[in-house]
């Protein structure tokens, strides 16, 4: 019985960070919006790690490594990632738009 209520407190955490990472960019494209989610779901992935607790440590710590890059890749990596992109592609349409500089005789 705990292992299915760890496994139902992990898919939710999991669907917390994929619609927190939803609102991020989101909010990237628009430049407004709602941000994420970001502390609920890292203690969910620790409660139900502990509920559905391992008997060899090294797979706790293991599974708890991997949950929290996960949740940093939610969170940080790809909203950081996926603004450079915007900015980067917003940079180089304006430097196609702007005419070259005709005023060279002064």
């Amino acid at each position: 019985m705990h292992e299915i209520i760890g496994w139902c407190i992990l898919a939710l955490a999991i669907g917390i960070d994929l619609f927190s990472l939803f609102l991020n960019l989101r909010c990237n494209c628009k430049g407004t919006g709602q941000s994420g989610i970001p502390g609920i779901s890292w203690f969910m992935y620790i409660m139900s790690i502990m509920i559905m607790r391992h008997p060899n440590v090294l797979i706790n710590i293991r599974n708890i490594v991997g949950l929290t890059i996960f949740h940093a890749c939610c969170h940080y990596f790809i909203p950081l990632v996926h603004l450079k992109i915007l900015n980067y592609k917003k940079c180089s349409s304006q430097d196609k738009s702007v005419p070259p500089n005709t005023n060279e005789h002064l």
